[in-house]
């Protein structure tokens, strides 16, 4: 709560929606042609599970950036 009381009530609004516009950003997905390199490198991994980790790395990198 210190940290907002040293801010005016503009500069907290401009930083709510900046972590706002950050948290729907789609930046954070990993992309189908990632998913396809992993795929590639890691042959004796089934696909289910580089798609299950890379949703997984995608949801835990959003929870970060909207969370600071």
């Amino acid at each position: 709560m210190k940290m907002l009381e040293d801010r005016s009530a503009t500069e907290v609004q401009a930083d709510m929606v900046s972590r706002r516009n950050k948290c729907g950003t789609p930046k954070e997905t990993t992309s189908e042609e990632d998913i396809k390199k992993m795929t590639e490198l890691m042959s004796n991994v089934p696909e289910a599970s580089l798609r299950a980790y890379a949703a997984d790395a995608d949801k835990a990198t959003k929870q970060f950036i909207c969370k600071k």
